[in-house]
């Protein structure tokens, strides 16, 4: 490779680390740039396409499929007819979505693992 193309490879990576950085800002909310935000927000809503395109994704309770075996179930269903999970309180207390990209992250975690967004903390008043 010649000094020219190593040089601009190495330009391109500085440029992606320091996107990174800035894009990890924007959701913790140390940087608050609307123009940037928006830019950030594109790239949470790319993350999420491609998370969604992705295997190990868990259904939404609306789309009927057992989060454990993806066997269909019907709206109303308490338990997987499949494999015995207990769907409802999966939904119901291991679940919530992020309020960035919407995409299902576990309870308790303080940043999303799709797009990366600095989750909500909840005030002592609201824990369970």
């Amino acid at each position: 490779m010649t000094n020219q193309k190593v040089l601009i490879k190495k330009l391109v990576s500085t440029y992606t680390e320091l996107g990174q950085l800035l894009h990890k800002r924007i959701r913790s909310g140390e940087e608050t740039d609307q123009e940037l935000k928006v830019i950030s927000d594109q790239i949470c809503l790319l993350e999420k396409q491609i998370h969604d395109n992705g295997e190990n994704v868990i259904p939404g309770k609306e789309e009927g499929k057992c989060p454990k075996c993806s066997k269909e179930f019907m709206s109303e269903t308490v338990f997987c007819g499949e494999c015995g999970f207990n769907i409802r309180e999966f939904y119901e207390r291991e679940i919530e979505h992020c309020q960035v990209c919407n995409g299902f992250i576990s309870k308790g975690t303080n940043y999303c693992g799709i797009c990366g967004s600095k989750l909500a903390q909840k005030s002592y008043l609201e824990k369970e």
